[in-house]
């Protein structure tokens, strides 16, 4: 787990997907908020699969809807994978109802 993507902080892991992992994160400046960050676990860096991260996450970014968190920033990690940070938002997992 990286201690730091973009503007934000990596406090800890929320959860873990076949393709991923979420981060709670936070970004301390010049706005202070809490973020989940998305990343894709290493060795999942096929062209198929990055395709799908990619579209997933330009998808998102152009939605507009009070039930569609945005995204606030996206970018690269050090080794080479894709990630994006979002609002937090409070509730339960999807797979918990």
């Amino acid at each position: 787990m990286p201690a730091r993507l973009g503007a934000f902080e990596i406090l800890g892991e929320l959860g873990e997907g076949g393709y991923g992992f979420v981060y709670l994160g936070a970004q301390p400046t010049p706005v202070k908020r809490a973020t989940a960050i998305k990343m894709l676990k290493k060795g999942m860096d096929s062209q198929a699969v990055l395709t799908r991260f990619r579209a997933k996450q330009q998808a998102m970014a152009h939605m507009d809807h009070p039930n569609v968190a945005t995204i606030f920033e996206s970018g690269t990690s050090p080794d080479g994978r894709p990630w994006f940070a979002k609002p937090l938002v409070a509730g339960l997992p999807i797979h918990a109802r």
